[in-house]
């Protein structure tokens, strides 16, 4: 039934989405942000307290462990927004315009949000493999 959708940026996806009145580009600026901070402290922490526990075997030092596992966590949170936002980015930004008021500072509040979600729930279907 959607064989012939276009599917991400590459593709003209966001070309064929009902846009909003309004641009939302720095909604979506602030939900991939977000998505580094959210991967950054969940996965990363998980990870980058194992790489602190060999790192404080190694050096006797607890701030090198601690820089060890905040590198760690900001490298795994960058390269996860990265593959969760690459090839969507306009799709996610269109997307998002929709939701977007006109005003900024009441759009500030909920059109991050509503990026951030789509991003994820995309991010998932390309997982996929849609």
């Amino acid at each position: 039934m959607y064989d012939d959708m276009p599917i991400g940026d590459r593709e003209g996806e966001h070309l064929h989405m009902e846009r909003g009145r309004y641009d939302a580009w720095a909604y979506t600026v602030i939900a991939f942000v977000a998505q580094i901070a959210f991967l950054g402290a969940t996965a990363g922490w998980l990870v980058g307290k194992t790489v602190a526990w060999l790192v404080a075997g190694v050096a006797d030092d607890p701030q090198t462990a601690r820089t060890a596992l905040l590198v760690t966590a900001g490298i795994i949170g960058l390269v996860g927004a990265w593959g969760a936002f690459r090839d969507r980015w306009r799709v996610n930004e269109a997307f998002a315009s929709r939701f977007c008021s006109g005003l900024a500072n009441l759009s500030m509040l909920y059109v991050p949000i509503v990026a951030f979600v789509y991003a994820n729930v995309r991010a998932i279907g390309k997982l996929r493999g849609r």
